[in-house]
């Protein structure tokens, strides 16, 4: 009779069994199954405030922003606000992550400030310095190559961008370079009556912004140098002495007037813009120091500047939206 019996199954106490929720970790909170607690975090969330109603501000009148589109643009223009956007967030999860340390007696006896300080303050970086002095001959060899790289890049811009040196040679700006414009009407406040960047940085990220702005709304875009002139004394002479005294006076400028000219990709209307500008060089470097727009036919809309604006441009807030550009039809410029 025992040797029918079947073996007795010994039941596991119910202590001892797994349970996949029962874990407390040591914060007090349940652990979650393994399931879910080791997942990747998600990707830190795209601000939406700042990029997309933006870019619906500036473009949605077209009705040409495919995804792709949408998507270069943000990573060619936004790339900058994303990250200053996104690092505050890194910051508070590795301090969520940090385990909670015991308090200690004196940290009870602190104040409420105390325990709690205030961040400190970000400071500005400083500017970049100013490129030594050179001699005569370096400076006219400098000022006349960027007279020479202006010429001969400008017109493609729309295709190659703004090129700041030829080759492996020294850059034809300076790093303290700054860009100015009046508009011929006075935007609102707080509007600064004549706007302008400056630094290096600032003024190639303009130029992004302008080249593919006006790339995502026109199409067969092209540049056309009408004038091109340089204001200023002229060379001395080589001297016979090496040693004879250098040359007192080093003011030199460019005036470039140039037609923009383009086919709305919705419309096909034709567009342009009529562009005068001075570049003017630096008398210590020969570098170009200032780019100043002179005028611009027809006006830029309102719109342009709050983008700017936004970007981070230093322009202070601007009421008014619209397209970016309008469609040429009173421009002086023809194909």
């Amino acid at each position: 009779m025992h040797a029918l019996r079947s073996p007795r199954v010994h039941a596991r106490p119910r202590a001892q069994r797994p349970h996949r929720f029962a874990s407390v970790s040591h914060r007090g909170l349940i652990a979650l199954p393994p399931s879910t607690a080791h997942r990747p975090p998600l990707p830190p969330h795209r601000s939406p405030h700042l990029l997309d109603p933006l870019l619906d501000s500036l473009l949605a009148p077209h009705q040409l922003l495919t995804p792709d589109v949408r998507t270069a643009l943000l990573a060619q223009l936004l790339r900058p606000v994303r990250f200053a956007a996104a690092a505050p967030r890194v910051k508070e999860d590795a301090e969520q992550e940090q385990p909670k340390q015991p308090d200690s007696p004196s940290a009870h006896s602190a104040s409420a400030h105390d325990q709690h300080p205030p961040p400190p303050e970000k400071e500005e970086p400083p500017p970049p310095p100013e490129p030594d002095a050179v001699s005569d001959a370096e400076w006219e060899l400098r000022t006349g190559r960027a007279i020479d790289v202006l010429h001969r890049t400008l017109p493609d811009f729309f295709r190659t961008g703004l090129v700041t040196s030829p080759a492996d040679e020294v850059g034809i700006y300076s790093p303290r370079i700054r860009l100015a414009y009046t508009p011929v009407v006075p935007l609102p406040a707080p509007f600064p009556r004549t706007l302008h960047i400056e630094g290096l940085p600032l003024y190639l990220a303009s130029s992004v912004f302008v080249r593919h702005t006006l790339n995502a709304l026109y199409t067969d875009l092209h540049v056309e140098l009408r004038g091109v002139r340089v204001h200023g004394p002229p060379a001395p002479p080589a001297p016979d002495d090496p040693q004879s005294a250098p040359r007192k006076i080093r003011e030199k400028s460019l005036i470039i007037g140039l037609c923009v000219t383009g086919a709305v990709r919705v419309s096909g209307a034709p567009g342009g813009w009529q562009v005068n500008s001075t570049y003017a060089f630096s008398p210590l470097s020969g570098l170009v120091q200032t780019h100043t727009v002179d005028s611009i036919e027809p006006a830029p809309h309102q719109a342009v500047f709050d983008a700017l604006r936004a970007l981070g441009f230093g322009f202070g807030p601007g009421a008014g939206a619209g397209p970016v550009a309008r469609s040429g039809g009173g421009s002086r410029c023809g194909r």
